[in-house]
C-alpha cells in the first residue's frame, strides 16, 4: 500500500513539473510571436511634453518674518520693528524670480501695531498678492515651522536667526541679510 502511494506521489509530481514546464514554454511562445497593434501617434494637441523639458514647480524662498522686521531696528536705523524691511526682502526675491512664503510669530501684531493680525490683516499691509503669508499659534514658534517647511521641501529661510535652539535639519540652507549703505542686501 505504501509503495502505491508513493508511486502515486512521485506520477502526480511529474505531471505537475510537466504541466509547468509546458505552461512556461507556452507563456513564451506567446510573447515571442504576439503581434502588438503599431501604435498611433497622439495628436499634436495631446502630446506630452518630456519630463526633462517640463518647468518644475518652485519651492518659495522662506521667510522668517518675526527677524526681518527686526534687521533697521538691530542695525540701529530704527526704534522699532518695520514692516518696510520685509517689503524690501519680498521685492528683492520678487525680483529673483522666487515665490516666497512669509512665516511669522504670533506676536508680530503687537511689534508692528500693538494688536494681533493675522494673515488677512498682514496681507493688506505688506500689499503683495503672490506671497503666501503665515502666522503661527499662540504658543507656537515661527522658527519651528521655518524648519519643518524647510525640511519638507528643501526651501532656503532667509533670516539672521542661527537655531541654536532647535535642531537643524540636514542640508538646511539660510540666507542671512541686513543693511548695507542704506539699503537691504541679503546673502546667497
Amino acid at each position: 500500500m505504501i509503495d502505491l502511494a508513493l508511486h502515486l506521489v512521485v506520477l502526480f509530481a511529474g505531471v505537475g513539473l510537466i504541466w509547468l514546464l509546458l505552461d512556461t514554454l507556452r507563456q513564451a511562445l506567446r510573447r515571442a510571436f504576439h503581434r502588438r497593434a503599431p501604435r498611433q501617434p497622439r495628436p499634436a494637441t495631446e502630446r506630452r511634453t518630456p519630463r526633462r523639458l517640463r518647468p518644475k514647480a518652485q519651492v518659495p524662498v522662506l521667510i522668517d518674518g518675526s527677524n526681518v522686521v527686526m534687521w533697521q531696528q538691530n542695525a540701529g536705523l530704527a526704534q522699532e520693528a518695520r514692516i518696510d524691511t520685509l517689503i524690501e526682502v519680498l521685492d528683492q526675491i520678487a525680483q529673483e524670480g522666487r515665490p516666497a512664503k512669509v512665516i511669522f510669530d504670533a506676536t508680530i501684531g503687537y511689534r508692528l501695531q500693538g494688536r494681533y493680525l493675522n494673515e488677512r490683516d498682514l496681507d493688506r499691509i505688506i500689499n503683495r498678492p503672490t506671497v503666501t503669508l503665515q502666522v503661527v499659534n499662540s504658543g507656537e514658534t515661527a522658527d519651528a515651522a521655518l524648519l519643518a517647511e524647510a525640511a519638507r521641501t528643501g526651501a532656503p529661510i532667509v533670516t539672521n536667526d542661527r537655531f541654536r535652539d532647535h535642531p537643524r535639519p540636514h542640508g538646511l540652507r539660510l540666507r542671512g541679510g541686513g543693511y548695507s549703505k542704506g539699503r537691504i542686501r541679503l546673502r546667497a
